[in-house]
């Protein structure tokens, strides 16, 4: 057998520059959620002073990955929320029509009543057969005082 002769690549410094994910850093970059325990383990060689105000700047940062998923729903979390609040609209329409159905049914009834009153009254006759005359003027006089009391 003859011996086969294995070439040796050399890897190129610019090898090494090619990054594994899209966000233009290496697969070895911090990420911002190890910032804080970085910032931690730091302060122990830093002196207090610096080491506090850091760490409290990466607190008010909004970009923390904890606060991040404290604040972030699951799906299911969001639809059910989404779905109580149409139940919400629902029954606050409902609300609205059962109310506005009252209204009109109590001013449908005073206009019915109002008007069996005057119907009543016009068709009154006395013992000729005659209509009563007077009844008739006390309808127009009514409707006489309505006008007044609108205007």
């Amino acid at each position: 057998m003859l011996p086969i002769a294995l070439e040796t690549t050399k890897t190129s410094p610019s090898h090494h520059q090619h990054f594994r994910n899209s966000g233009g850093q290496p697969h070895n970059a911090i990420r911002p959620d190890q910032w804080a325990s970085l910032l931690t383990m730091a302060s122990s060689s830093m002196e207090a002073g610096t080491s506090s105000k850091i760490l409290s700047d990466v607190d008010k940062h909004p970009s923390n990955s904890l606060q991040r998923k404290k604040r972030r729903l699951h799906a299911n979390q969001r639809a059910q929320l989404i779905y109580q609040k149409i139940i919400a609209e629902r029954k606050a329409e409902k609300e609205k029509r059962q109310l506005e159905r009252e209204k009109r049914e109590k001013v449908l009834e005073n206009y019915t009543s109002i008007k069996r009153k005057m119907n009543k009254a016009l068709s009154k006759k006395n013992k000729r057969g005659q209509p009563n005359l007077n009844a008739q003027i006390e309808v127009l006089l009514e409707k006489i005082e309505k006008r007044i009391e609108k205007s």
